[in-house]
């Protein structure tokens, strides 16, 4: 499957809409980075008529219509949106998405609409353009359905869509100084996907962070560095549209004070008075850097995380951060966990006690 970047995808349609019946055209790749807002931008600059239909909210008599007694016969009644298209007389670009979510009789009804270009005997008229889009299935917990192979066998065009890099993004997003500024210093951070573990969390992708702009922009919270009281509601929004991983990335550029889990662990003055000067938030996300840490040949791991935990009990820290350091033990150093203390404890035991508290 050949894979696209938005704007390339934008010049498959633009030739397509020469044709007098073009042919469908299926776009899939990873959510939030820009396949809807390619189908509906391209509509808008060809002038077509846009009509969404999200799929994954919809059952298959939302596609083909409702039975209607008329007389001795059974008719259907085709939805409302046909009529609209049919009203367009070619120039409607009808948008299927969500397609991976829907349930196989919805991609029935849709491959019928591919495959006849008419509905209940109603013929579209030539010239109408049809786009499906969806997510693609993966690891990051990202759901989709398999497609059925009938849709898949010459019935369209099939591409997948890139991501976005931060050059396509910035220029087609123009965001705030602020916002290009951390992108053009952290690119990996455009696009972080779905964290499986915690499926109610935010996650950082290219629409995430276009939301965010909108809102950086109308609250007036552009220049921070002027505006330096402004910088709190800054963070709040980018904490609830963003991953934690991006966030604590943030933070650190805006305050130019980045954290390192492992000089902390080591008692680097500066860093644990940084660690001490964070939030709550970013005091979490260093003990989960600190957990995942490997250390070098001949460094006694055992020690060092004794330390640390001894550091985190004797600064009168919530009690709550200390346990969030033995779950993550538990995922990713089991050993470990079993040789720590606590005020004399084994630290796996107290962690057990403070849950049962």
């Amino acid at each position: 499957m050949e894979k696209l970047t938005p704007e390339e995808f934008k010049d498959v349609i633009r030739g397509l809409n020469e044709f007098e019946n073009p042919p469908a055209v299926m776009i899939f790749g990873e959510p939030g980075i820009g396949k809807s807002f390619a189908v509906r931008e391209i509509a808008a600059e060809l002038g077509r008529k846009y009509m969404p239909l999200s799929l994954g909210r919809l059952e298959a008599y939302d596609i083909k219509g409702m039975p209607d007694l008329h007389g001795q016969f059974m008719e259907w009644k085709p939805p409302v949106i046909w009529k609209q298209v049919i009203e367009e007389n070619g120039r409607a670009l009808l948008h299927f998405d969500e397609f991976t979510l829907a349930d196989e009789a919805v991609q029935g009804a849709v491959l019928d609409v591919v495959q006849m270009k008419s509905i209940d005997g109603l013929k579209l008229p030539d010239g109408t353009m049809i786009v499906i889009s969806g997510n693609m299935g993966g690891d990051d917990g990202t759901f989709a359905k398999i497609l059925t192979s009938a849709l898949t066998g010459g019935r369209a065009a099939i591409f997948g869509m890139k991501r976005p890099g931060i050059n396509d993004w910035i220029k087609y997003q123009r965001p705030a100084e602020i916002i290009e500024n951390f992108l053009r210093n952290h690119p990996n951070q455009l696009y972080r996907g779905p964290n499986s573990a915690e499926p109610f969390s935010p996650w950082t992708c290219p629409r995430a962070w276009s939301l965010y702009d909108m809102v950086i922009k109308k609250l007036g919270l552009e220049n921070l560095k002027s505006k330096p009281h402004l910088k709190k509601q800054a963070v709040m929004f980018a904490k609830s549209l963003l991953s934690e991983e991006t966030v604590n990335q943030f933070i650190d550029f805006l305050e130019n004070s980045s954290i390192d889990a492992l000089k902390v662990t080591e008692g680097d003055k500066e860093m644990t008075v940084r660690f001490l000067q964070a939030d709550n938030f970013r005091q979490a996300s260093v003990i989960k850097e600190a957990a995942k840490l490997k250390f070098k040949t001949g460094v006694k791991k055992i020690e060092v995380f004794q330390r640390f935990t001894d550091f985190l009990t004797g600064n009168n820290l919530p009690q709550e951060l200390l346990a969030l350091f033995a779950e993550e033990l538990v995922k990713h150093d089991p050993e470990t966990l079993v040789k720590l203390k606590v005020a004399g404890m084994p630290m796996d035991r107290w962690a057990d006690k403070l849950l049962m508290a």
